[in-house]
């Protein structure tokens, strides 16, 4: 995953013939068929995005929108894209005068954003419309940047994605172009360089390396999100088993913490999980795993039938749980259907009879932003049965761990040695999803508080399970999914 900067642009001229004869794909190669270069749209690549579309994005939206109404009929092209792109073009000459009338130097920085090859190999046989994904990893890149750099502004730019390359090893190479406007909404001079000061606060920022940074995590986020490639990586069983591993640290983490209501503690569980996932590395595991086998050591202290018992209790309320998580989250989902039904806005009439004119007030009610509820109300489902699915690893491992000191199975037991093998041949499943700046850490970090410091006193972490029979935490933790 790359992103980078390439050499401004500080002529009007060289801004169009860049935007109409080289973003624009079709545009670059004039008469010649796409199909039989690079991916080969059309013929073994797919995609919901026309070739050669030129879109606009951020601030600039609407202006191109209003200029793509006024310069042809629908009609006259179907798929939009003639219209789209000469809007596109179009404002690009006015934004060079406005640039030219103002004395600025710079009419636009240039940028390159491209997905790993390999990447791209292993999921375009499948129906991913990976250009989407790519506009979208463009789309939250910019977005962060503003939201750190630049927050309640806004940045402009058009984006243009071509198929027609290969890397050096014959690999495809599906890359955006991005014309990045200069200035925020705002006014506000933006930079994406190293060692520039953007903003208003005077701070020097790596803003390239940090944009770099901030790609590669985004586009990592949407290639293992979409189904094939997370079922193809995910569904292994290293990653079982470094699951396994980071939800009983996710746990105990929660476990000692402040007292939360059940949603708050949900999110820090999920950020605690990611955090983990993303920053554990073979130093920090090869520590937790020599951990978990000093706590089987002073397990096998209680006795093989106090032992047993606890993993049998563990078991039955596992079994008393996962059916009430599953209707609570079936519950939320049935609201969904009935919030999008809804009238989106009514009329409050009554009738009257008035002898001369009058103004007549009419009220008017609105169901509220029904968007922002569905997703509110699926976001819920998700986080509860990630919260669920958890706890339900964390209390898996703590039962291992219990037959183990026990004598009933192997000791560590199996996904601890198969971690282990993972540490010794350098194949930890996360080592893409590393951050390069921690891995050479030493000590473990703390997992990222939430927001607020202040505790929530409404309602209480949920308690640690009973069906132990104890209550001391490092049996088990909190049920995330209640």
């Amino acid at each position: 995953m790359i992103l980078k900067r390439t050499k401004s642009l500080k002529r009007a001229a060289a801004a169009m013939e860049w935007v109409g004869e080289y973003v624009d794909e079709v545009g670059k190669h004039k008469g010649k068929d796409l199909r039989q270069m690079g991916l080969g749209i059309g013929k073994t690549y797919f995609s919901t995005r026309p070739p050669g579309l030129l879109s606009a994005h951020g601030y600039i939206r609407g202006r191109v929108h209003e200029l793509r109404r006024q310069i042809l009929p629908e009609e006259v092209d179907r798929t939009g894209v003639i219209r789209n792109n000469r809007a596109i073009q179009e404002f690009v000459r006015l934004h060079c005068r406005a640039q030219r009338e103002r004395k600025r130097k710079i009419i636009a920085l240039r940028l390159v954003a491209s997905l790993d090859p390999d990447k791209v190999e292993a999921i375009v046989r499948y129906p991913i419309d990976l250009d989407r994904l790519l506009v979208a990893a463009i789309e939250r890149t910019l977005n962060r940047v503003v939201e750190k750099h630049y927050p309640g502004d806004e940045l402009g730019y058009v984006v243009g994605l071509h198929h027609d390359a290969l890397d050096r090893l014959q690999r495809p190479h599906l890359h955006g172009h991005v014309f990045l406007l200069p200035q925020t909404r705002a006014g506000v001079l933006i930079s994406v360089s190293d060692h520039s000061r953007p903003g208003r606060d005077g701070k020097y920022v790596d803003m390239l390396s940090e944009s770099r940074d901030l790609f590669r995590d985004a586009a990592m986020d949407l290639v293992y999100s979409t189904a094939p490639a997370r079922y193809k990586s995910f569904a292994t069983q290293e990653w079982d088993d470094l699951a396994r591993e980071v939800s009983l640290k996710t746990v105990e983490v929660v476990a000692a913490g402040r007292q939360m209501s059940p949603e708050r503690t949900r999110k820090y569980a999920i950020n605690t999980f990611l955090f983990y996932v993303k920053k554990t590395h073979a130093a920090w595991l090869k520590r937790r795993l020599q951990e978990l086998k000093d706590r089987i050591a002073g397990l096998e202290l209680r006795g093989r039938g106090a032992l047993v018992g606890e993993a049998r209790n563990l078991h039955d309320g596992l079994k008393e749980l996962i059916r009430p998580r599953f209707e609570e989250r079936r519950r939320i989902a049935n609201q969904v259907l009935p919030q999008f039904q809804k009238e989106r806005v009514t009329c409050v009439t009554s009738d009257c009879h008035m002898n001369e004119t009058r103004t007549c007030l009419v009220e008017w009610r609105t169901a509220g932003n029904r968007r922002k509820l569905i997703e509110g109300l699926m976001q819920e489902v998700d986080d509860r049965r990630m919260a669920a699915r958890i706890s339900v690893l964390s209390e898996l491992g703590i039962i291992d761990l219990h037959l183990a000191a026990a004598g009933l199975t192997v000791n560590p037991p199996g996904w601890i040695q198969r971690l282990e093998l993972c540490i010794r041949g350098d194949k930890l499943p996360n080592k893409e999803l590393l951050d390069r700046m921690n891995t050479q850490s030493e000590m473990e970090a703390p997992a990222p508080d939430l927001e607020s410091p202040v505790a929530d006193v409404q309602s209480a972490t949920p308690g640690l399970p009973l069906a132990t029979g104890s209550t001391t935490p490092p049996i088990t933790g909190p049920r995330l999914g209640d």
